[in-house]
């Protein structure tokens, strides 16, 4: 925390005028004239899976070097990079909008508040390490060539994005020890 009294004299006796006030603030840090304890701002450094509070589609993007910053529109989760790639994979997954989209409420008629308590509810494998490390693997690859493809679209990116995200669900399906008939359903109603 800044030591406002000792580091900045004028703001400090400024900042006395209004000291009843600001010691009622529940924002607060460690001291009245501390705005509240910024002590998270290293998480947005860190790699973190980012997405929309309200969304049609439930996009999820994993962010490893990009570090964006975001307003109050925006969620993140952090943790270790192999996890995050396989929630990346779980949450952008058929499965996932089969399983869970009904979980969150609707907005506007065609969107989905996506909010930590509805997100915190959803019941999640825990791959062993070799199973993370195919996702550690194929996300990135689906991420980077999303971006070169919207940079500069042609058919065998489209191609391409089609077998890596295929892949991925298949990978996710096994996890989930689905069978093709109930492959077959989700890939059926989850778009």
């Amino acid at each position: 925390p800044i030591n406002v009294q000792r580091d900045y004299p004028l703001i400090w006796k400024h900042l006395l005028k209004w000291e009843r006030e600001l010691t009622m603030r529940r924002d607060k840090g460690d001291h009245w004239s501390n705005l509240r304890n910024c002590a998270y701002l290293p998480e947005f450094s860190k790699p973190k899976i980012i997405y929309q509070d309200i969304a049609q589609n439930l996009p999820f993007y994993l962010d490893q070097n990009d570090h964006f910053f975001f307003n109050n529109t925006l969620w993140m989760m952090v943790g270790s990079t192999s996890l995050l790639c396989y929630l990346t994979a779980f949450f952008n997954s058929p499965l996932f909008r089969f399983c869970f989209r009904d979980n969150f409420p609707e907005y506007s008629g065609n969107a989905y508040r996506l909010f930590s308590i509805f997100m915190l509810k959803i019941p999640v494998l825990r791959p062993t390490a070799e199973q993370a490390a195919v996702f550690e693997k194929l996300v990135p690859q689906v991420q980077s060539e999303a971006r070169a493809s919207s940079l500069c679209p042609s058919p065998d990116s489209a191609s391409r994005m089609r077998a890596l995200l295929s892949e991925i669900d298949q990978h996710i399906y096994a996890l989930y020890g689905l069978t093709p008939e109930e492959i077959a359903t989700v890939e059926g109603t989850a778009n």
